[in-house]
């Protein structure tokens, strides 16, 4: 029995991967070989229990399944997973030397180098779940199942599914507003944690001031950005003579319309198609062109997104005052560290990957719960490679 079940689940996680229609085809394709669903024939009968644990691996399947985007501020962070509930990750502020020679009798010259006294992170814990027989459907279709008849299977799947995606773009939005409070200010604001500060330089934050003010017809915003890739060159010490600056709402319309930037009318529009950059696939940005910053290349980014916060207020992932300014390819880290789980009856640790989805039958509240959980955490490991400036009033 426990074999075929094995063959069954594999059959309809591979029927979600072809769709909604394939996968109502193979699931009962699969059941077919324990209940054939001939009228008039007494068979044997799936157990509820095990009906249960049919659909919950269809719903995980096709939450596997769907296409995965990652968000524009995430698109910097290379994702990197621990198996341990704690991410050792060196923040790092060193200073580039031009190396010295030694004698053939000497000691090595010792490399030293400064970096944030905190190097082990405990990322913040990520846990919601769906209430799986909220559905209307759902005492129906477990009781069909179990009698053999899957004809209603595809359809609840892919709505339990819907919903669990749903609450992954939860999650999803607050990895993206610790990337933005991370290239707004270094401190990362946590509700249940204590905050994460990686010590920005003051001289990677800089307040307004009316000589950076974009909107002023004397600013030069060229010279205000140069001083941004000047500082990630030599305090970040980026290799790269790109950079990737991304405007606030404001602030972009500003620049557009300073007369510096319509004087010099040298905003070089690129097709997003010819850049093989990562961003290219965020979702949520839009590409603007391409400017030369005295001896740098600067890509124009906005992005227009914004989140709902606890108390229900919209706010913009970036300041619509400021601009964010970042090395070609920073070294920023979007760390998953371990989630609190029981090692199961066969030995095997359930979480693969950076999401762990576990099911609970609540017999008190008889509710069978669906949940999602992950630790991540946005890491600068570079911190000198982000100069953020309000340029507005």
């Amino acid at each position: 029995m426990k074999n075929l079940l094995l063959f069954l689940i594999s059959s309809i996680a591979f029927g979600s991967a072809l769709g909604s229609l394939m996968a109502g085809a193979v699931v009962s394709f699969g059941l077919g070989f324990l209940i054939p669903s001939k009228v008039g024939v007494a068979y044997m009968a799936i157990p509820l229990q095990d009906s249960r644990a049919i659909f919950t691996s269809g719903v995980v399947s096709r939450f596997k399944d769907a296409p995965q985007v990652t968000s524009f501020l995430r698109s910097f962070f290379k994702k990197k997973i621990s198996l341990t509930k704690t991410i050792s990750i060196e923040v790092r502020r060193g200073i580039k030397k031009v190396a010295v020679d030694v004698g053939e009798f000497q000691d090595g010259n010792l490399v030293a180098n400064s970096k944030s006294s905190q190097s082990m992170f405990s990322p913040p814990n990520y846990h919601e779940y769906i209430v799986a027989n909220d559905s209307e459907l759902y005492d129906i279709v477990i009781g069909q199942i179990a009698n053999g008849d899957t004809s209603m299977f595809p359809q609840i799947v892919a709505e339990s599914a819907e919903r669990l995606a749903t609450v992954k773009e939860t999650i999803e939005d607050a990895m993206e507003v610790q990337c933005a409070q991370v290239f707004d200010s270094g401190v990362v604001q946590l509700v249940n944690n204590e905050a994460i500060d990686y010590g920005r330089l003051p001289l990677s934050k800089v307040a307004y001031n009316a000589s950076n003010d974009f909107s002023v017809a004397t600013v030069n915003p060229y010279k205000v950005l140069e001083v941004g890739c000047k500082f990630i060159r030599e305090q970040g010490k980026s290799n790269s003579g790109i950079f990737n600056l991304i405007l606030g709402e404001q602030a972009m319309s500003a620049f557009l319309t300073n007369d510096f930037v319509v004087k010099r009318n040298d905003i070089k529009h690129i097709n997003l198609d010819a850049i093989s950059k990562p961003q290219r696939e965020a979702t949520g940005s839009t590409f603007h062109g391409e400017i030369i910053v005295g001896s740098y290349n600067v890509r124009l980014w906005s992005y227009p997104a914004s989140y709902t916060d606890a108390s229900g207020n919209s706010i913009p992932f970036i300041n619509e005052k400021k601009v964010v300014l970042l090395a070609d390819n920073p070294e920023f880290v979007l760390g998953y560290a371990a989630v609190k789980q029981l090692i199961d009856s066969n030995g095997t640790i359930k979480q693969q990957g950076e999401w762990l989805v576990t099911e609970v039958i609540d017999k008190r509240r008889q509710a069978h719960e669906i949940h999602l959980k992950t630790r991540p955490l946005a890491i600068p490991v570079a911190i000198d490679q982000i100069w953020t400036a309000t340029v507005l009033s």
